[in-house]
Protein backbone atom coordinates (compact mmCIF):
# COMPACT_ATOMS: atom_id res chain seq x y z
CA UNK A 1 0.00 0.00 0.00
CA UNK A 2 1.17 3.54 -0.75
CA UNK A 3 2.91 5.00 2.31
CA UNK A 4 2.06 8.55 1.29
CA UNK A 5 0.26 9.91 4.36
CA UNK A 6 -1.63 12.60 2.44
CA UNK A 7 -2.85 10.26 -0.30
CA UNK A 8 -3.92 7.73 2.32
CA UNK A 9 -6.02 10.46 3.95
CA UNK A 10 -7.53 11.22 0.54
CA UNK A 11 -8.37 7.53 0.04
CA UNK A 12 -9.98 7.25 3.46
CA UNK A 13 -12.09 10.32 2.71
CA UNK A 14 -13.14 8.87 -0.65
CA UNK A 15 -14.06 5.53 0.93
CA UNK A 16 -16.13 7.30 3.56
CA UNK A 17 -17.96 9.25 0.86
CA UNK A 18 -18.64 6.10 -1.19
CA UNK A 19 -19.87 4.22 1.88
CA UNK A 20 -22.13 7.16 2.77
CA UNK A 21 -23.48 7.13 -0.78
CA UNK A 22 -24.22 3.39 -0.54
CA UNK A 23 -25.94 3.87 2.83
CA UNK A 24 -28.15 6.59 1.34
CA UNK A 25 -28.82 4.24 -1.60
CA UNK A 26 -30.05 1.55 0.80
CA UNK A 27 -32.25 4.06 2.63
CA UNK A 28 -33.72 5.31 -0.67
CA UNK A 29 -34.28 1.72 -1.85
CA UNK A 30 -36.02 0.88 1.42
CA UNK A 31 -38.17 4.00 1.10
CA UNK A 32 -39.15 3.06 -2.45
CA UNK A 33 -39.95 -0.52 -1.38
CA UNK A 34 -42.14 0.40 1.58
CA UNK A 35 -43.84 3.23 -0.32
CA UNK A 36 -44.08 1.43 -3.64
CA UNK A 37 -47.88 1.55 -3.61
CA UNK A 38 -47.91 5.34 -3.28
CA UNK A 39 -45.29 5.70 -5.99
CA UNK A 40 -47.18 3.37 -8.32
CA UNK A 41 -50.32 5.41 -7.79
CA UNK A 42 -48.39 8.63 -8.36
CA UNK A 43 -47.28 7.53 -11.83
CA UNK A 44 -50.22 5.36 -12.96
CA UNK A 45 -53.09 7.34 -11.47
CA UNK A 46 -56.02 6.31 -9.25
CA UNK A 47 -57.65 2.90 -9.40
CA UNK A 48 -61.34 2.16 -9.04
CA UNK A 49 -62.04 0.56 -5.68
CA UNK A 50 -65.01 -1.77 -5.50
CA UNK A 51 -67.48 -1.37 -2.67
CA UNK A 52 -66.86 -4.95 -1.53
CA UNK A 53 -63.13 -4.24 -1.14
CA UNK A 54 -63.68 -0.90 0.54
CA UNK A 55 -66.05 -2.10 3.25
CA UNK A 56 -63.53 -4.76 4.29
CA UNK A 57 -60.71 -2.27 4.91
CA UNK A 58 -59.84 -1.92 8.59
CA UNK A 59 -56.48 -0.20 8.19
CA UNK A 60 -55.70 2.13 5.27
CA UNK A 61 -51.98 1.61 5.82
CA UNK A 62 -52.43 -1.97 4.63
CA UNK A 63 -53.89 -0.84 1.29
CA UNK A 64 -51.04 -0.98 -1.21
CA UNK A 65 -52.48 1.54 -3.68
CA UNK A 66 -54.43 4.08 -1.67
CA UNK A 67 -55.22 6.56 -4.46
CA UNK A 68 -58.67 5.33 -5.38
CA UNK A 69 -61.95 6.25 -7.01
CA UNK A 70 -65.00 5.33 -4.94
CA UNK A 71 -68.61 5.25 -6.17
CA UNK A 72 -71.45 5.64 -3.69
CA UNK A 73 -75.22 5.63 -3.80
CA UNK A 74 -75.93 8.66 -1.63
CA UNK A 75 -74.24 11.50 0.22
CA UNK A 76 -74.89 13.67 3.28
CA UNK A 77 -73.22 16.88 4.42
CA UNK A 78 -72.06 16.44 8.02
CA UNK A 79 -71.90 20.22 8.51
CA UNK A 80 -68.30 20.06 9.71
CA UNK A 81 -65.65 22.28 8.12
CA UNK A 82 -61.99 23.13 8.53
CA UNK A 83 -61.49 26.88 8.30
CA UNK A 84 -59.09 29.66 9.18
CA UNK A 85 -59.96 33.11 10.45
CA UNK A 86 -58.21 36.39 9.75
CA UNK A 87 -58.73 39.64 11.66
CA UNK A 88 -61.16 37.81 13.91
CA UNK A 89 -63.99 38.01 11.37
CA UNK A 90 -63.12 36.85 7.85
CA UNK A 91 -63.35 33.06 7.54
CA UNK A 92 -61.72 30.92 4.85
CA UNK A 93 -63.15 27.42 4.52
CA UNK A 94 -60.34 24.98 3.72
CA UNK A 95 -62.31 21.75 3.57
CA UNK A 96 -65.65 20.18 4.46
CA UNK A 97 -66.79 16.69 5.50
CA UNK A 98 -69.50 14.59 3.89
CA UNK A 99 -70.69 11.01 4.48
CA UNK A 100 -70.82 8.89 1.32
CA UNK A 101 -73.09 5.82 1.30
CA UNK A 102 -71.20 2.76 0.01
CA UNK A 103 -73.25 -0.39 0.23
CA UNK A 104 -74.58 -0.51 3.79
CA UNK A 105 -71.71 1.54 5.22
CA UNK A 106 -70.75 5.21 5.32
CA UNK A 107 -67.41 6.60 4.16
CA UNK A 108 -66.30 9.95 5.54
CA UNK A 109 -65.07 12.16 2.69
CA UNK A 110 -62.97 15.30 3.16
CA UNK A 111 -63.60 17.72 0.29
CA UNK A 112 -61.62 20.94 -0.38
CA UNK A 113 -63.54 24.16 0.17
CA UNK A 114 -67.22 24.65 0.93
CA UNK A 115 -69.78 22.12 -0.29
CA UNK A 116 -73.45 22.11 -1.27
CA UNK A 117 -75.15 18.82 -0.51
CA UNK A 118 -77.53 19.30 -3.44
CA UNK A 119 -74.73 19.47 -6.00
CA UNK A 120 -72.37 16.88 -4.56
CA UNK A 121 -71.55 13.91 -6.82
CA UNK A 122 -71.64 10.29 -5.70
CA UNK A 123 -68.18 9.50 -7.08
CA UNK A 124 -64.96 10.75 -5.51
CA UNK A 125 -61.26 10.28 -6.09
CA UNK A 126 -58.77 10.69 -3.28
CA UNK A 127 -56.35 9.13 -0.84
CA UNK A 128 -57.76 6.48 1.46
CA UNK A 129 -56.40 6.96 5.00
CA UNK A 130 -57.17 6.14 8.59
CA UNK A 131 -59.40 8.67 10.32
CA UNK A 132 -57.13 11.05 12.30
CA UNK A 133 -57.70 11.41 16.02
CA UNK A 134 -58.86 15.03 15.75
CA UNK A 135 -61.49 14.08 13.17
CA UNK A 136 -62.60 11.18 15.40
CA UNK A 137 -62.85 13.46 18.41
CA UNK A 138 -64.88 16.10 16.60
CA UNK A 139 -66.64 14.98 13.42
CA UNK A 140 -67.20 11.32 14.31
CA UNK A 141 -68.10 12.19 17.90
CA UNK A 142 -70.72 14.65 16.66
CA UNK A 143 -72.19 12.06 14.26
CA UNK A 144 -72.25 9.56 17.12
CA UNK A 145 -74.16 12.04 19.26
CA UNK A 146 -76.61 13.09 16.53
CA UNK A 147 -77.19 9.65 15.03
CA UNK A 148 -75.77 6.60 16.81
CA UNK A 149 -77.06 4.35 14.03
CA UNK A 150 -75.16 6.32 11.36
CA UNK A 151 -72.06 6.34 13.53
CA UNK A 152 -72.09 2.53 13.65
CA UNK A 153 -72.15 2.46 9.84
CA UNK A 154 -69.02 4.65 9.53
CA UNK A 155 -65.96 2.92 8.14
CA UNK A 156 -62.72 3.27 10.16
CA UNK A 157 -61.12 4.93 7.13
CA UNK A 158 -61.84 8.13 5.23
CA UNK A 159 -61.19 9.58 1.77
CA UNK A 160 -59.14 12.76 1.43
CA UNK A 161 -59.93 14.25 -1.98
CA UNK A 162 -57.14 16.86 -1.93
CA UNK A 163 -54.62 16.62 -4.78
CA UNK A 164 -52.99 13.23 -4.25
CA UNK A 165 -49.80 14.02 -6.15
CA UNK A 166 -49.18 17.05 -3.96
CA UNK A 167 -49.80 14.90 -0.90
CA UNK A 168 -47.18 12.41 -2.10
CA UNK A 169 -44.67 15.08 -3.06
CA UNK A 170 -44.91 16.94 0.25
CA UNK A 171 -43.06 15.88 2.31
CA UNK A 172 -42.40 12.25 1.41
CA UNK A 173 -41.63 12.88 -2.25
CA UNK A 174 -39.26 15.73 -1.42
CA UNK A 175 -37.45 13.47 1.06
CA UNK A 176 -37.16 10.73 -1.56
CA UNK A 177 -35.91 13.06 -4.30
CA UNK A 178 -33.48 14.71 -1.89
CA UNK A 179 -32.17 11.28 -0.91
CA UNK A 180 -31.65 10.32 -4.55
CA UNK A 181 -29.83 13.58 -5.30
CA UNK A 182 -27.65 13.20 -2.19
CA UNK A 183 -26.83 9.61 -3.12
CA UNK A 184 -25.86 10.57 -6.67
CA UNK A 185 -23.74 13.48 -5.42
CA UNK A 186 -21.87 11.33 -2.89
CA UNK A 187 -21.24 8.50 -5.34
CA UNK A 188 -20.24 10.89 -8.13
CA UNK A 189 -17.78 12.82 -5.99
CA UNK A 190 -16.39 9.67 -4.38
CA UNK A 191 -15.78 7.97 -7.72
CA UNK A 192 -14.49 11.14 -9.41
CA UNK A 193 -12.00 11.85 -6.63
CA UNK A 194 -10.93 8.20 -6.47
CA UNK A 195 -10.07 8.27 -10.18
CA UNK A 196 -8.18 11.54 -9.84
CA UNK A 197 -6.98 12.29 -6.26
CA UNK A 198 -5.94 15.80 -7.34
CA UNK A 199 -9.64 16.71 -7.42
CA UNK A 200 -9.93 16.09 -3.68
CA UNK A 201 -10.17 19.21 -1.43
CA UNK A 202 -7.08 18.06 0.51
CA UNK A 203 -4.98 18.10 -2.66
CA UNK A 204 -6.60 21.31 -3.88
CA UNK A 205 -5.70 22.98 -0.59
CA UNK A 206 -2.07 21.92 -0.99
CA UNK A 207 -2.07 23.22 -4.57
CA UNK A 208 -2.02 26.81 -3.31
CA UNK A 209 1.55 26.16 -2.19
CA UNK A 210 2.79 24.34 -5.30
CA UNK A 211 2.64 20.86 -6.86
CA UNK A 212 0.33 18.91 -4.48
CA UNK A 213 1.79 15.52 -5.40
CA UNK A 214 5.31 16.65 -4.61
CA UNK A 215 4.21 18.46 -1.46
CA UNK A 216 2.37 15.34 -0.25
CA UNK A 217 5.64 13.42 -0.50
CA UNK A 218 7.48 16.17 1.40
CA UNK A 219 4.85 16.15 4.15
CA UNK A 220 5.02 12.35 4.38
CA UNK A 221 8.81 12.47 4.71
CA UNK A 222 8.70 15.10 7.47
CA UNK A 223 5.90 13.35 9.40
CA UNK A 224 7.82 10.06 9.29
CA UNK A 225 10.78 11.75 10.93
CA UNK A 226 11.18 13.43 14.30
CA UNK A 227 8.81 16.36 14.74
CA UNK A 228 6.71 18.10 17.40
CA UNK A 229 3.38 16.51 18.32
CA UNK A 230 0.57 17.85 20.44
CA UNK A 231 -1.69 14.97 21.39
CA UNK A 232 -2.46 12.58 18.55
CA UNK A 233 -3.75 15.01 15.96
CA UNK A 234 -1.46 18.06 15.85
CA UNK A 235 1.88 17.80 14.08
CA UNK A 236 4.51 20.48 13.58
CA UNK A 237 7.22 19.38 11.16
CA UNK A 238 10.12 21.60 10.06
CA UNK A 239 7.93 23.22 7.39
CA UNK A 240 4.31 22.26 8.07
CA UNK A 241 1.51 22.56 10.61
CA UNK A 242 -0.79 19.56 10.23
CA UNK A 243 -4.12 18.65 11.84
CA UNK A 244 -5.24 15.04 11.35
CA UNK A 245 -8.51 15.11 13.31
CA UNK A 246 -11.63 15.12 11.15
CA UNK A 247 -9.60 14.56 7.99
CA UNK A 248 -6.28 16.07 6.95
CA UNK A 249 -5.49 19.78 7.04
CA UNK A 250 -2.09 21.33 6.42
CA UNK A 251 -0.70 24.85 6.33
CA UNK A 252 2.87 25.80 5.53
CA UNK A 253 4.51 27.24 8.63
CA UNK A 254 6.10 30.14 6.80
CA UNK A 255 2.61 31.23 5.73
CA UNK A 256 0.98 31.14 9.17
CA UNK A 257 -0.24 34.68 9.88
CA UNK A 258 -2.67 34.56 12.79
CA UNK A 259 -3.77 31.87 15.27
CA UNK A 260 -6.06 32.01 18.27
CA UNK A 261 -8.41 30.00 20.44
CA UNK A 262 -12.15 30.12 19.81
CA UNK A 263 -14.62 28.99 22.47
CA UNK A 264 -18.16 28.10 21.42
CA UNK A 265 -20.79 27.95 24.17
CA UNK A 266 -23.41 25.28 23.50
CA UNK A 267 -26.95 25.83 24.76
CA UNK A 268 -30.01 23.61 24.81
CA UNK A 269 -33.33 25.34 25.49
CA UNK A 270 -31.38 28.31 26.82
CA UNK A 271 -29.35 26.19 29.26
CA UNK A 272 -25.55 26.00 28.95
CA UNK A 273 -24.67 22.40 28.13
CA UNK A 274 -20.95 22.66 27.43
CA UNK A 275 -18.22 24.35 25.47
CA UNK A 276 -16.29 23.53 22.31
CA UNK A 277 -12.66 24.60 22.08
CA UNK A 278 -10.91 25.05 18.77
CA UNK A 279 -7.75 26.59 17.37
CA UNK A 280 -8.25 28.76 14.28
CA UNK A 281 -5.23 29.33 12.07
CA UNK A 282 -5.18 31.79 9.15
CA UNK A 283 -2.45 31.72 6.54
CA UNK A 284 -1.27 34.50 4.26
CA UNK A 285 -3.49 33.30 1.40
CA UNK A 286 -6.58 33.91 3.55
CA UNK A 287 -7.21 30.20 4.12
CA UNK A 288 -8.59 29.16 7.52
CA UNK A 289 -7.96 25.76 9.07
CA UNK A 290 -9.34 24.71 12.43
CA UNK A 291 -8.55 22.12 15.07
CA UNK A 292 -11.16 21.05 17.63
CA UNK A 293 -9.98 19.45 20.85
CA UNK A 294 -9.88 19.67 24.60
CA UNK A 295 -9.00 23.06 26.03
CA UNK A 296 -5.51 22.01 27.09
CA UNK A 297 -4.85 20.48 23.65
CA UNK A 298 -5.88 23.70 21.93
CA UNK A 299 -3.75 25.83 24.29
CA UNK A 300 -0.75 23.51 23.81
CA UNK A 301 -1.22 23.57 20.03
CA UNK A 302 -1.21 27.38 19.98
CA UNK A 303 1.90 27.38 22.16
CA UNK A 304 3.65 25.01 19.77
CA UNK A 305 2.62 27.20 16.81
CA UNK A 306 4.01 30.28 18.56
CA UNK A 307 7.33 28.47 18.98
CA UNK A 308 7.50 27.09 15.44
CA UNK A 309 6.25 30.30 13.79
CA UNK A 310 7.32 33.15 16.11
CA UNK A 311 6.40 35.77 13.51
CA UNK A 312 2.71 34.80 13.62
CA UNK A 313 0.22 36.80 15.67
CA UNK A 314 -1.05 34.57 18.47
CA UNK A 315 -4.22 35.45 20.34
CA UNK A 316 -7.56 37.06 19.55
CA UNK A 317 -8.58 40.68 19.90
CA UNK A 318 -11.36 42.84 18.46
CA UNK A 319 -8.80 45.20 16.90
CA UNK A 320 -6.94 42.28 15.33
CA UNK A 321 -10.16 40.88 13.93
CA UNK A 322 -11.14 44.26 12.49
CA UNK A 323 -7.71 44.72 10.90
CA UNK A 324 -7.78 41.20 9.44
CA UNK A 325 -11.19 41.78 7.88
CA UNK A 326 -10.71 45.33 6.64
CA UNK A 327 -6.95 45.79 6.20
CA UNK A 328 -5.72 42.27 5.57
CA UNK A 329 -2.91 43.39 3.27
CA UNK A 330 -1.44 45.55 6.04
CA UNK A 331 -1.89 42.74 8.56
CA UNK A 332 -0.03 40.26 6.33
CA UNK A 333 2.66 42.81 5.49
CA UNK A 334 3.32 43.29 9.21
CA UNK A 335 3.56 39.51 9.70
CA UNK A 336 6.01 39.20 6.80
CA UNK A 337 8.14 41.94 8.29
CA UNK A 338 8.20 40.10 11.62
CA UNK A 339 9.21 36.93 9.80
CA UNK A 340 12.01 38.65 7.88
CA UNK A 341 13.36 40.03 11.14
Amino acid sequence: MDSNIVLNAVRRSNRTMLVAGLVVLLIVAAGIYFDRGQLTSFFTGPREMATQELVQVDDADQVERSWVTVKGSGITDTGWQNYTESDGSAKTINSSYAALTVGKRLLLVQIPGEIDENTLPYTFTGALKNIPSDVTDQVVADIRQQSPVAAKQLLPVMLDTADFRNMVIFPGGIFLVSGILLMLALLYMGIRRSINPLRHPIMKALARYGDPQQLSETITYEMNNTHTKVGKNVHLTPHWLIFTSGGFKAVRLQDVAWAYQKVIQRRTYGINTGKTFQAEVWDQTGKLITFIGKQDEVVDALGAIATAAPWAIIGYGADLDKQWRKNRAEFIAAVKQRRDQ
